[in-house]
């Protein structure tokens, strides 16, 4: 059986992400995924803890069923990658966004 899928996208066609705050407050906390690499042993990495920026109470960062559809929820703690307005424009966001500018203009 195959299930469409539904993302969300901007006016500008770009795939709407949110951005997740890593935060031990948040209600959501995610999966750690292990890795095998050859020579070392399984690498954990995931399992944070924290919420969605323009959603703080949301639960889960999984896609939902709707209509018979998928609807998937991109979402990313580097604020590089976020595209969602709202997410944009919250106090979270803006301050992630000037601690990465100060990193890279101290390695500049």
């Amino acid at each position: 059986m195959t299930v469409p899928i539904t993302i969300k996208v901007l006016k500008d066609r770009r795939v709407r992400i949110h951005f997740f705050v890593r935060s031990e407050k948040g209600p959501i906390q995610t999966e750690p995924d292990i890795h095998l690499a050859p020579g070392i042993k399984p690498v954990r990495i995931g399992g944070a803890k924290g919420f969605v920026a323009c959603q703080p109470q949301r639960k889960r960062l999984a896609g939902e069923m709707l209509n018979g559809r998928v609807l998937v929820f991109p979402c990313s703690d580097e604020v590089r990658a976020v595209t969602c307005d709202l997410c944009l424009a919250t106090d979270e966001f803006k301050k992630a966004a000037e601690e990465l500018a100060a990193v890279l203009a101290e390695h500049a």
